[in-house]
């Protein structure tokens, strides 16, 4: 089973989602990049509120999954070994994480523009990705999300890989992917067009859309 597209995952996920149709208290975020196609078709078919969370990995730790800031629809959100580098840059390490973040920043304006953040604590959260291979990604979504204190986490994909299934099970509040195929290789496998679009065309997407 392949999806024509991203649309077309998004639009099996929609299906798959419909007891949130027009939910109180309950938002789309669309990991950018790969999921704001299918975020947006889930959001404008149940009729909520839609944004986005973006990811910047600045520092692998072994073990364990790297350091990482986060946009979560607008707002920062960095790791606690982050936090801890508040403060005017004095290291070679901490000139590294703060010329990231500002890049980070410039990109957020280049997805998001000059729209207010979407408040996301108390909120269900439907966080929308287009597969899982490793669940690096979502894992660290989910960790960015769980910082602004969301009432409920739903990840939702088309497709997962067995084992990034098992590891993104625990960490959500529900798992919702439509399909797990194996041998699963690589997410873009099970799309016939696999086109993210550009974070400018994010921008246009979020411009456009109204719950």
């Amino acid at each position: 089973m392949k999806y024509p597209d991203l649309r077309s995952g998004g639009v099996a996920l929609a299906v798959a989602l419909a007891p949130y149709h027009r939910a109180d208290n309950t938002i789309v975020l669309g990991i950018v990049r790969g999921g704001v196609t299918l975020a947006h078709e889930v959001a404008r078919t149940l009729e909520l509120p839609l944004d986005v969370v973006l990811l910047r990995p600045m520092m692998q730790r072994l073990p364990g999954p790297p350091v990482c800031a986060a946009r979560v629809a607008g707002t920062l959100v960095l790791d606690d070994e982050l936090q801890a580098m508040a403060g005017p840059p004095v290291t070679i390490e901490e000139i590294f994480v703060a010329d990231a973040l500002q890049a980070f920043t410039q990109r957020n304006l280049v997805c998001r523009g000059q729209r207010a953040p979407l408040s996301v604590a108390g909120q269900t959260v439907l966080l929308v990705d287009n597969g899982l291979r490793t669940g690096g990604t979502m894992r660290l979504a989910i960790r960015g999300v769980r910082k602004l204190g969301p009432a409920r986490i739903v990840a939702a994909v088309p497709v997962g890989a067995a084992e990034a299934l098992e590891l993104v099970r625990p960490l959500a509040d529900e798992l919702v992917c439509l399909a797990s195929p194996a041998p699963f290789g690589h997410v873009g496998m099970w799309y016939r067009k696999f086109d993210v679009g550009s974070e400018a065309e994010i921008c246009r997407t979020l411009d456009e859309y109204c719950p």
